[in-house]
């Protein structure tokens, strides 16, 4: 790590709460640490764990971005929007009680460790004491592109015989499919493939979610597993 303004001991702080086989991570640091600090904490790595780090952030801000654009996700996006802005407006109205008992605190004696804390305190609530009420609402700004699979893809997995005498399969193949492909019913969806002989083909799931399989199965014949 290089040289930075992010606090000694704070950093010490962040290190003492992360398992040691894991302090060297600096994706991990970075998202066990408090959010107003990520970025000055992110100019004290080197640039393969500063480029990790935003490749990770924008892979989150894609799935963000595809979720908020499906009509059927507009349910629960619209009630996290109401449901962080009754946060902060709870969190400011709190704040503005919990500053004058800071405030008071400050006035008697303490340890310089009391009061360094207690100082900081203050200057959090001073922060949200300005907030808005604005909740900073999930938006839509993904493209045009359709991706329901919000990044996760659907794996074939194909054992087969090397020949018909054999009594083991032993070949094995793996093909990945975004779930988009395995949800609609188009000619690309590899759930409407044949089987092929001497086989045996395997569709996995990478996700516990109950909707997808019962979409994924809705538009096989049921004349036989696909």
């Amino acid at each position: 790590m290089g040289d930075s303004i992010f606090g000694e001991n704070e950093l010490k702080e962040l290190l003492d709460a992360t398992p040691e086989d894991l302090q060297d991570n600096g994706l991990i640091l970075y998202f066990r640490c408090k959010y107003e600090r990520r970025d000055e904490l992110k100019k004290t790595f080197n640039q393969t764990q500063q480029r990790k780090i935003e490749l990770e952030l924008d892979r989150i801000e894609k799935l963000r971005t595809n979720f908020t654009k499906h009509v059927e996700n507009a349910i629960l996006v619209g009630g996290m929007t109401r449901s962080r802005t009754a946060w902060r407006r709870f969190a400011k109205d709190r704040s503005l009680e919990e500053k004058e008992k800071v405030k008071a605190l400050l006035e008697k004696d303490m340890t310089p460790r009391d009061r360094a804390r207690y100082s900081h305190n203050l200057s959090v609530l001073r922060k949200v004491a300005k907030w808005t009420e604005s909740s900073d609402p999930l938006t839509n700004t993904a493209s045009d592109e359709d991706d329901k699979g919000y990044g996760f893809v659907v794996y074939k997995v194909i054992l087969k015989k090397h020949a018909e005498q054999n009594l083991s399969y032993d070949d094995y193949h793996l093909d990945t499919y975004p779930v988009r492909d395995v949800l609609d019913k188009n000619k690309k969806n590899p759930l409407m493939e044949p089987c092929e002989k001497d086989s045996i083909r395997y569709f996995h799931f990478p996700a516990n979610n109950m909707l997808w399989v019962e979409v994924s199965i809705s538009p096989v014949s049921g004349d036989g597993n696909p």
